[in-house]
């Protein structure tokens, strides 16, 4: 066995004795190694970001780990780690200097949006009656037809952008049993490709915002789906009176309450829309305006 460090990593004594072989990957490869693979990569000094697909699994008969192993990891990417052993030596990307990595593009970014909500991820179902691309086109138009501004239209349009990360819709088995936090993926998401405050925050807080409504409005709850009710217990349930309070007070809650309202009236079959390709223009717009 190799001897490891307290922090769970190889002793780098240890690894200076080691020959190491370079693996050379072209676009488009794949390297699959197990964890009890002696392996290494060194720091990444490109301008550009080096991303990392991890497949964590374990043997049937070793038990099924799936919620505890993502409850810790949720835990552990709160507390600012991004790995499970302490061996990542980096900043979070919100915490690096600007600079240190080359953005995406607005055409990007805009390619990247159209290919989830025009592709098969958007044609996945949100619940029995509409798909995710369905509710977020319903959802903008009830905001535009209320004189909603142009940033809370773009962001009650991707406000479920997290779900699409997450790649949670209605065929998977645990998605109104298990949290996977779409709503903080979402703002990271729209954070990170360079979206207001006005785009990010109420899609952050859209969630919160329904725990919010239940415990100060009787009547609310009543007027939720089956699925949200159910979701609403994974979620969090009611807020208290001091959570409430704490919520109501931050910046763009207003506005987070309002995407709920439109959120629930968004899930009903056959509504004529815009298309997706529509509100290119108008997300363009909001992003350029951000950055």
């Amino acid at each position: 066995m190799c001897a490891l460090t307290d922090a769970g990593i190889v002793d780098p004594k240890v690894a200076a004795t080691l020959k190491w072989k370079r693996a050379e990957l072209k676009k488009g490869d794949a390297l699959l190694f197990d964890s009890y693979t002696i392996h290494r990569s060194s720091p990444n000094t490109s301008p550009n970001s080096r991303r990392l697909l991890y497949l964590t699994y374990n043997r049937l008969q070793d038990g099924d780990h799936r919620a505890e192993y993502y409850k810790s990891k949720r835990k552990s990417l709160a507390e600012g780690h991004i790995s499970r052993i302490q061996h990542w030596v980096g900043k979070p990307v919100a915490d690096a200097p600007r600079g240190g990595e080359t953005p995406p593009s607005t055409d990007d970014v805009l390619n990247e949006l159209s290919v989830w909500y025009d592709g098969k991820v958007g044609a996945s179902l949100y619940d029995k009656v509409v798909t995710q691309r369905e509710h977020a086109l319903q959802c903008a138009k009830l905001a535009e037809d209320e004189g909603a501004d142009e940033s809370l239209i773009v962001a009650y349009l991707l406000h479920d952008v997290g779900h699409f990360e997450l790649d949670e819709h209605a065929g998977n088995v645990e998605f109104l049993t298990e949290d996977l936090c779409h709503e903080e993926v979402g703002y990271k998401y729209m954070e990170s490709r360079g979206f207001p405050d006005s785009v990010a925050l109420p899609i952050k807080l859209h969630v919160p915002a329904k725990r919010w409504l239940c415990s100060t409005d009787d009547k609310y709850w009543g007027r939720l789906s089956d699925a949200s009710k159910r979701s609403l217990e994974v979620q969090g349930g009611k807020m208290g009176d001091e959570e409430a309070d704490i919520f109501a007070a931050k910046p763009f809650s207003k506005e987070a309450a309002l995407l709920r309202s439109w959120d629930d009236r968004a899930k009903t079959a056959s509504v004529s829309t815009k298309e997706f390709k529509e509100y290119i223009p108008m997300i363009r717009r909001v992003l350029e305006q951000g950055s």
